[in-house]
Protein backbone atom coordinates (compact mmCIF):
# COMPACT_ATOMS: atom_id res chain seq x y z
CA UNK A 1 0.00 0.00 0.00
CA UNK A 2 1.49 3.27 -1.28
CA UNK A 3 2.36 5.35 1.79
CA UNK A 4 1.09 9.17 1.78
CA UNK A 5 0.75 12.04 3.61
CA UNK A 6 -2.32 14.56 4.44
CA UNK A 7 -1.63 18.00 3.37
CA UNK A 8 -3.36 20.47 6.31
CA UNK A 9 -4.40 24.33 6.14
CA UNK A 10 -1.74 26.07 7.77
CA UNK A 11 -2.54 28.58 10.18
CA UNK A 12 -0.73 32.15 8.57
CA UNK A 13 -0.93 34.09 11.76
CA UNK A 14 -1.55 33.67 16.00
CA UNK A 15 -5.18 35.53 15.17
CA UNK A 16 -5.90 33.84 11.52
CA UNK A 17 -8.07 30.80 11.43
CA UNK A 18 -9.26 30.16 8.10
CA UNK A 19 -8.18 30.81 4.37
CA UNK A 20 -9.21 31.08 1.36
CA UNK A 21 -7.02 28.90 -1.82
CA UNK A 22 -6.90 31.35 -4.50
CA UNK A 23 -4.26 29.02 -6.88
CA UNK A 24 -3.03 25.40 -6.96
CA UNK A 25 0.00 25.83 -8.55
CA UNK A 26 0.21 22.24 -8.97
CA UNK A 27 -2.11 19.54 -10.47
CA UNK A 28 -3.31 15.91 -9.46
CA UNK A 29 -0.12 13.54 -10.92
CA UNK A 30 2.07 16.54 -10.65
CA UNK A 31 5.66 16.09 -8.64
CA UNK A 32 6.07 18.19 -5.07
CA UNK A 33 9.41 19.20 -4.05
CA UNK A 34 9.77 19.72 -0.08
CA UNK A 35 9.63 23.83 0.78
CA UNK A 36 8.46 24.02 -2.49
CA UNK A 37 5.24 26.08 -3.31
CA UNK A 38 2.37 23.91 -3.84
CA UNK A 39 -0.42 26.51 -3.56
CA UNK A 40 -1.97 30.12 -2.92
CA UNK A 41 -3.88 31.35 -0.15
CA UNK A 42 -5.14 34.56 0.90
CA UNK A 43 -6.96 35.47 4.45
CA UNK A 44 -8.10 38.58 6.30
CA UNK A 45 -4.37 39.96 6.57
CA UNK A 46 -1.70 38.54 4.57
CA UNK A 47 -1.35 36.56 0.86
CA UNK A 48 1.17 33.93 0.98
CA UNK A 49 2.37 31.33 -0.57
CA UNK A 50 2.28 27.60 0.84
CA UNK A 51 4.86 24.76 0.52
CA UNK A 52 4.98 21.04 0.50
CA UNK A 53 5.69 19.36 3.90
CA UNK A 54 7.08 16.08 2.10
CA UNK A 55 8.61 15.40 -1.41
CA UNK A 56 6.32 12.93 -3.64
CA UNK A 57 3.66 12.83 -5.91
CA UNK A 58 0.30 14.92 -5.50
CA UNK A 59 -2.13 12.39 -5.17
CA UNK A 60 -5.44 14.32 -4.88
CA UNK A 61 -6.87 17.78 -4.11
CA UNK A 62 -9.38 18.24 -1.30
CA UNK A 63 -10.30 21.78 -1.39
CA UNK A 64 -10.73 23.68 -4.49
CA UNK A 65 -10.00 27.12 -5.65
CA UNK A 66 -11.86 29.62 -3.96
CA UNK A 67 -12.89 27.38 -0.92
CA UNK A 68 -12.34 28.69 2.45
CA UNK A 69 -10.50 26.03 4.78
CA UNK A 70 -10.38 26.46 8.39
CA UNK A 71 -7.01 26.18 9.71
CA UNK A 72 -5.66 22.37 10.53
CA UNK A 73 -8.35 20.91 7.92
CA UNK A 74 -7.07 18.73 5.26
CA UNK A 75 -6.92 20.06 1.38
CA UNK A 76 -4.19 17.62 -0.46
CA UNK A 77 -2.94 13.94 -0.50
CA UNK A 78 0.61 13.43 -1.21
CA UNK A 79 2.05 9.92 -2.12
CA UNK A 80 5.39 9.22 -1.09
CA UNK A 81 7.94 7.19 -3.60
CA UNK A 82 5.87 7.19 -6.31
CA UNK A 83 6.69 9.06 -9.26
CA UNK A 84 4.67 11.21 -11.73
CA UNK A 85 4.07 8.51 -14.26
CA UNK A 86 2.98 5.96 -11.58
CA UNK A 87 0.51 8.64 -10.10
CA UNK A 88 -1.21 9.31 -13.47
CA UNK A 89 -2.12 5.75 -13.89
CA UNK A 90 -5.59 4.20 -11.75
CA UNK A 91 -4.92 1.80 -9.04
CA UNK A 92 -4.90 -1.37 -11.60
CA UNK A 93 -1.78 0.87 -12.57
CA UNK A 94 -3.66 0.53 -16.29
CA UNK A 95 -5.89 3.62 -16.29
CA UNK A 96 -4.21 6.97 -17.69
CA UNK A 97 -6.15 9.48 -15.82
CA UNK A 98 -7.93 12.11 -18.67
CA UNK A 99 -6.70 15.91 -17.78
CA UNK A 100 -9.68 18.09 -17.57
CA UNK A 101 -11.02 20.08 -19.74
CA UNK A 102 -10.79 23.90 -18.82
CA UNK A 103 -13.88 25.13 -17.54
CA UNK A 104 -15.37 27.49 -20.24
CA UNK A 105 -15.23 31.27 -19.26
CA UNK A 106 -18.03 32.57 -18.00
CA UNK A 107 -20.22 34.18 -20.46
CA UNK A 108 -21.07 37.82 -20.45
CA UNK A 109 -24.56 38.65 -20.66
CA UNK A 110 -25.73 42.11 -21.79
CA UNK A 111 -27.40 44.16 -18.94
CA UNK A 112 -31.03 44.91 -19.75
CA UNK A 113 -31.67 48.42 -19.76
CA UNK A 114 -33.23 50.24 -16.71
CA UNK A 115 -36.97 51.05 -17.45
CA UNK A 116 -37.09 54.62 -17.92
CA UNK A 117 -39.37 56.39 -15.38
CA UNK A 118 -41.83 57.98 -16.72
CA UNK A 119 -43.45 60.84 -14.79
CA UNK A 120 -46.81 61.75 -15.32
CA UNK A 121 -47.77 64.82 -16.67
CA UNK A 122 -49.15 67.49 -14.68
CA UNK A 123 -52.10 69.36 -16.18
CA UNK A 124 -51.22 73.35 -16.86
CA UNK A 125 -53.46 75.56 -15.16
CA UNK A 126 -55.49 78.01 -17.32
CA UNK A 127 -53.70 81.13 -18.50
CA UNK A 128 -55.17 84.22 -16.57
CA UNK A 129 -57.85 86.25 -17.62
CA UNK A 130 -57.01 89.24 -19.66
CA UNK A 131 -57.21 92.65 -18.14
CA UNK A 132 -59.06 95.48 -19.63
CA UNK A 133 -57.03 96.30 -22.29
CA UNK A 134 -55.59 93.30 -22.64
CA UNK A 135 -52.72 92.90 -20.53
CA UNK A 136 -51.77 91.58 -17.68
CA UNK A 137 -51.04 93.55 -14.36
CA UNK A 138 -48.87 91.96 -11.68
CA UNK A 139 -48.41 93.67 -8.10
CA UNK A 140 -44.31 94.10 -7.68
CA UNK A 141 -44.56 91.86 -4.79
CA UNK A 142 -45.71 89.44 -7.23
CA UNK A 143 -43.30 90.10 -9.36
CA UNK A 144 -40.55 89.83 -6.84
CA UNK A 145 -41.57 86.38 -5.61
CA UNK A 146 -42.13 85.15 -9.02
CA UNK A 147 -38.93 85.90 -9.44
CA UNK A 148 -36.94 84.36 -6.77
CA UNK A 149 -39.15 81.06 -7.28
CA UNK A 150 -38.34 80.98 -10.78
CA UNK A 151 -42.03 81.18 -11.60
CA UNK A 152 -43.66 81.58 -15.20
CA UNK A 153 -46.70 84.29 -14.53
CA UNK A 154 -48.36 83.94 -17.42
CA UNK A 155 -49.12 79.98 -16.43
CA UNK A 156 -50.44 80.76 -13.21
CA UNK A 157 -54.44 81.32 -12.76
CA UNK A 158 -55.18 84.36 -10.83
CA UNK A 159 -58.03 83.76 -7.97
CA UNK A 160 -57.86 87.75 -6.77
CA UNK A 161 -60.19 89.93 -7.83
CA UNK A 162 -61.04 90.77 -11.30
CA UNK A 163 -58.63 87.41 -12.02
CA UNK A 164 -55.21 89.26 -10.41
CA UNK A 165 -52.25 86.67 -9.78
CA UNK A 166 -51.82 86.98 -5.80
CA UNK A 167 -48.54 85.98 -3.87
CA UNK A 168 -50.83 82.82 -2.75
CA UNK A 169 -50.94 82.10 -6.13
CA UNK A 170 -47.70 82.38 -7.18
CA UNK A 171 -46.34 80.17 -3.91
CA UNK A 172 -48.89 77.24 -4.71
CA UNK A 173 -48.07 77.21 -8.63
CA UNK A 174 -44.18 76.79 -7.18
CA UNK A 175 -45.06 74.32 -4.90
CA UNK A 176 -47.28 72.01 -7.33
CA UNK A 177 -44.54 72.22 -9.49
CA UNK A 178 -41.30 71.26 -6.94
CA UNK A 179 -44.08 68.12 -5.79
CA UNK A 180 -44.34 67.17 -9.36
CA UNK A 181 -41.68 63.72 -9.63
CA UNK A 182 -39.24 64.82 -12.42
CA UNK A 183 -38.72 62.18 -15.16
CA UNK A 184 -35.41 60.66 -14.06
CA UNK A 185 -32.06 60.35 -16.15
CA UNK A 186 -31.27 56.97 -17.24
CA UNK A 187 -27.94 56.57 -17.69
CA UNK A 188 -27.14 53.85 -20.44
CA UNK A 189 -25.50 50.70 -19.14
CA UNK A 190 -22.05 49.84 -20.22
CA UNK A 191 -22.38 47.29 -23.36
CA UNK A 192 -19.57 44.22 -22.85
CA UNK A 193 -17.80 43.60 -25.83
CA UNK A 194 -15.81 41.05 -27.52
CA UNK A 195 -13.46 39.03 -25.97
CA UNK A 196 -14.07 40.35 -21.94
CA UNK A 197 -13.66 38.08 -19.31
CA UNK A 198 -15.17 38.00 -15.84
CA UNK A 199 -12.44 38.09 -13.36
CA UNK A 200 -13.16 36.98 -9.61
CA UNK A 201 -12.29 39.18 -7.13
CA UNK A 202 -9.81 37.46 -4.81
CA UNK A 203 -10.49 37.42 -0.50
CA UNK A 204 -8.23 40.39 -0.63
CA UNK A 205 -9.78 42.37 -2.85
CA UNK A 206 -13.01 41.94 -1.29
CA UNK A 207 -11.62 42.83 2.35
CA UNK A 208 -10.24 45.88 0.42
CA UNK A 209 -13.67 46.83 -1.00
CA UNK A 210 -15.83 46.34 2.53
CA UNK A 211 -13.16 48.35 4.63
CA UNK A 212 -13.79 51.13 1.65
CA UNK A 213 -17.21 51.24 1.81
CA UNK A 214 -17.19 51.32 5.79
CA UNK A 215 -14.97 53.83 5.89
CA UNK A 216 -16.77 55.99 3.35
CA UNK A 217 -19.91 55.83 5.17
CA UNK A 218 -19.08 55.68 8.83
CA UNK A 219 -16.09 58.56 8.64
CA UNK A 220 -16.94 62.03 8.73
CA UNK A 221 -15.27 63.45 5.21
CA UNK A 222 -14.01 67.21 5.49
CA UNK A 223 -11.38 69.66 4.12
CA UNK A 224 -9.81 72.82 4.87
CA UNK A 225 -7.78 75.48 3.48
CA UNK A 226 -5.65 78.44 5.08
CA UNK A 227 -4.10 81.43 2.73
CA UNK A 228 -1.12 83.18 3.74
CA UNK A 229 0.74 85.83 2.26
CA UNK A 230 4.26 84.51 0.59
CA UNK A 231 5.12 87.97 -1.21
CA UNK A 232 7.85 88.15 1.60
CA UNK A 233 9.09 84.98 1.41
CA UNK A 234 9.03 85.17 -2.84
CA UNK A 235 10.94 88.30 -2.51
CA UNK A 236 13.56 86.80 0.14
CA UNK A 237 14.25 83.77 -2.22
CA UNK A 238 14.37 85.92 -5.63
CA UNK A 239 17.14 88.22 -3.70
CA UNK A 240 19.36 85.63 -2.55
CA UNK A 241 18.45 82.57 -4.82
CA UNK A 242 21.44 83.67 -6.91
CA UNK A 243 23.93 82.72 -4.30
CA UNK A 244 22.72 78.96 -3.80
Amino acid sequence: MANTTRVVMPQLGESVHEGTISKWLVKPGDKVVEFEPMLEVDTDKVSAEVPAPVTGVLKEILAKEGQTVQAGAEIAVVELGATAGEAADGRDGKVTATPEAPAPAPRVEAPKPAARAEAKPVAAPPPPPELEGGEHRYSPAVQMLASELKVDLSQIHGTGLGGRVTKKDVQEFAARAKAAPAAAPVTPAAQPSAGDEVIQLTRVRKLIAENMVRSKSTIPHAWQTQEADMSGVVANRNANKAAF
